[in-house]
């Protein structure tokens, strides 16, 4: 076996492939033979790999392995967002190139968005929280509601017929906001 495996070792530290039968024929020996010895040379030579890591280590002290370890994560962090940021570049001229069309409905979607918030903000409010609030009240059908109360929600939703409705009250010919 030392013979095969003086004659397998300079292929395994080298990281080249063995030839178990070209091997057991130069030596007169059983493949299996020069497989265990090309198992027995990889094993040595991972062993050494590992020993020599753990030498390294070892003489590294606690606050350089941790200034190594935050380096190395601080690294992984930077080249994760630059991934990120090239995939989402990526998909963005994906997008543009392939699906011109889609990306004009959603600017023009954005613009009319846009453009209702901008008049809902300008609206004038019809109703305060608290008067809406009384009137959803009075409106729901659990529990009795006061006489008062009932009047009041109605008075609310009279004065504001004009501007629910654009209908003038053909009674008095006011817009409604005078009835009280």
């Amino acid at each position: 076996m030392n013979s095969a495996r003086t004659h397998v070792g300079p292929a395994v530290e080298a990281g080249e492939g063995v030839s178990r039968s070209k091997i057991a024929k130069e030596l007169g020996v059983s493949e299996r033979t020069v497989e265990n010895a090309h198992h027995y040379e990889k094993g040595r030579q991972e062993g050494l790999e590992d020993a020599i890591g753990l030498a390294a280590s070892e003489a590294l002290s606690l606050s350089a392995k941790q200034k190594l370890d935050a380096a190395i994560r601080a690294h992984i962090k930077k080249l994760n967002r630059e991934y990120d940021a090239r995939r989402m570049q990526e998909n963005r001229e994906h997008w543009r190139r392939h699906f011109p069309k889609m990306e004009e409905q959603q600017n023009k979607a954005y613009e009319r968005e846009m453009l209702f918030r901008k008049f809902l903000d300008q609206q004038k409010k019809i109703f305060t929280v608290d008067q809406f609030k009384l009137i959803l009240m009075c409106l729901h059908p659990d529990g009795d509601r006061s006489p008062e109360k009932r009047a009041d929600a109605f008075r609310l939703l009279n004065s504001k017929r004009f501007a629910r409705t654009g209908e003038v009250d053909k009674k008095n010919g006011t817009t409604g906001g005078s009835v009280l």
